[in-house]
């Protein structure tokens, strides 16, 4: 039997707590990310003699320090979510990203997810009434509490097997 579409219900997206936590989480997690390429960075110039890079980083101007946290938030969002469906701070709030079909995201879902968290103020469009972000939206994608999720699922899962039971009668 084919899945059907089904509308997912504003009762299992992840709440403005535990998404503004994600944001919040994910945030100290890329500053310690962007730290430690720089000692790396500092480690491997230093072994390899390469200090022109090394006087690189340091001179850099605002515009350059910019891309280059665009550039981390852009691989730390898109690789993570795209290998395990959620970022450090939502496997700590227990929510996940999803798809229309209810799937993990997939790889390009995910990567236009992490563009769009680039547009300004989209930071705070997840505290709009339905609780979606601009790069939920714009992506096709969900983020959903794992239990609520879960408890919806299997009611609905119920309710399928239930009415192929009386199908038969």
């Amino acid at each position: 039997m084919q899945k059907k579409y089904y509308y997912l219900p504003e009762k299992v997206y992840a709440s403005k707590g535990k998404r503004l936590a994600n944001l919040i989480i994910d945030r100290i997690v890329i500053y310690i990310l962007t730290f430690l390429l720089g000692i790396l960075s500092f480690i491997l110039a230093d072994m390899f003699g390469m200090g022109g890079f090394l006087r690189f980083i340091e001179n850099m101007t605002a515009v350059e320090e910019l891309l280059f946290g665009i550039l981390v938030s852009l691989v730390y969002y898109t690789a993570i979510e795209s290998i395990t469906g959620r970022t450090i701070g939502k496997f700590i709030t227990n929510t996940r990203v999803i798809n229309k079909g209810e799937k993990k995201a997939t790889p390009d879902e995910v990567f236009i997810r992490s563009i769009c968290r680039f547009i300004p103020f989209d930071a705070f469009s997840f505290l709009g009434s339905e609780g979606r972000g601009w790069h939920d939206s714009l992506a096709g994608t969900f983020v959903v509490d794992i239990k609520k999720y879960e408890e919806e699922k299997q009611i609905r899962e119920g309710l399928d097997q239930l009415g192929n039971n009386t199908e038969q009668l």
